[in-house]
């Protein structure tokens, strides 16, 4: 692993533009990727109701 790291180090102007390539090519894509204002998403809800003879809900 240091090896990488000195690599890196030491041909800082490569990596720094795999960098900036890789940004712009991350922005790129989140620019292409649709998006709705209101999307339809329908979340799953389960409730389950549990009943015990003498226990109150009621906390005072």
């Amino acid at each position: 692993m240091k090896n990488y790291i000195d690599a890196a180090v030491s041909r800082s102007r490569t990596t720094l533009s795999v960098f900036v390539a890789i940004m712009i090519t991350g922005f790129v894509s989140y620019l292409a990727i649709p998006a709705e204002l209101n999307p339809d998403v329908e979340v799953p809800i389960v409730i389950t109701t549990i009943i015990h003879q003498g226990l109150s809900l009621i906390h005072i």
